[in-house]
């Protein structure tokens, strides 16, 4: 009965730790980070960004082509290139289906990415690949229309840093409505199943 006395209040705690943490993650990000459907749908404002041939990316001139977008940067050590290396094999086993589909990186660190550093950075993984970027006045809205988290930290005294941000993929079907998340460890078996699914 005694041991029973002891261990009880531990478990409780324990027990009490764990739905803080569920709770801090949730309410960081108003979507959850899992594979997630937005129901209803987001209906996305229309943004414009400048690609690095001084043209103008706007959401809404996009309308009828599934997007997969993603959030990085130029200097990421290992998510974004992990990521892009998946979207890659995506992009090559989807055949066909990949002319109405397309990928799409939003740098998430506007004071060393300009338009013409994320395009040169996306095309090492595929040419095809879309690389944006602007002004933190430009990029925010965008972030926040996403439910993106976005960090800058650190890392010493010279002033060096890097960016902590969401590793999700976005998904905006073609009627340019934000459907659905991909968790960064979704395989590239689902990502291909899910945009054959919305073949239209």
């Amino acid at each position: 009965m005694k041991k029973r006395l002891v261990n009880l209040p531990f478990s409780m705690i324990f027990m009490f730790l764990g739905i803080l943490v569920v709770l801090a993650v949730v309410s960081i990000n108003p979507f959850p980070f899992h594979d997630h459907y937005l129901e209803p749908p987001h209906s996305m404002a229309d943004f414009e960004l400048q690609t690095a041939n001084s043209e103008a990316f706007r959401l809404s001139d996009q309308k009828g082509k599934l997007i997969l977008v993603f959030f990085g940067y130029t200097n990421c050590p290992d998510f974004c290139p992990t990521t892009l290396s998946k979207l890659k094999q995506v992009h090559d086993q989807l055949g066909d289906d990949v002319n109405r589909v397309l990928f799409v990186m939003i740098s998430v660190d506007p004071e060393r990415d300009t338009p013409a550093k994320v395009a040169a950075y996306v095309a090492q993984f595929n040419a095809e690949f879309i690389g944006l970027s602007g002004s933190l006045e430009e990029l925010q809205p965008i972030w926040t229309e996403f439910g993106l988290v976005v960090e800058k930290r650190v890392v010493d005294n010279a002033g060096s840093y890097s960016m902590s941000h969401t590793t999700s993929v976005y998904v905006i079907d073609q009627s340019g409505d934000f459907v659905k998340i991909i968790p960064y460890d979704a395989n590239v078996t689902d990502i291909i199943n899910e945009l054959v699914q919305r073949k239209k």
